[in-house]
């Protein structure tokens, strides 16, 4: 992330060798700035383009899972049905050596 300089009131708050000023002893937050306007475009496009990649890989993973599940379902179902065409077969043939 980048670190911005106060700019204007540089009197008000002396800075030390850090860069930082003097009142924000103990703390990790940098002096408060306005960013720029490119800068929040920016950090905006950046958070927009993180998100959406989340978002494509949940509904990956998501539709990946359901797709599993329906083409498991399905494939339980082919097997039912193929078991019945053969004990069908099996009948059918069996009638038909009777009537020879």
């Amino acid at each position: 992330m980048r670190k911005h300089k106060l700019v204007g009131s540089a009197a008000a708050r002396p800075e030390t060798a850090s860069g930082q000023s003097t009142s924000n002893t103990g703390n990790s937050t940098p002096p408060s700035s306005t960013p720029s306007q490119a800068d929040v475009l920016s950090w905006k496009s950046d958070i927009l383009a993180s998100i959406k990649t989340d978002i494509s890989a949940v509904i990956k993973s998501e539709m990946k899972d359901a797709l599993a599940e329906v083409f498991s379902s399905f494939k339980s179902e082919l097997q039912a049905v193929k078991v019945e065409v053969a004990n069908g077969t099996l009948l059918l043939r069996a009638d038909l050596s009777r009537l020879n």
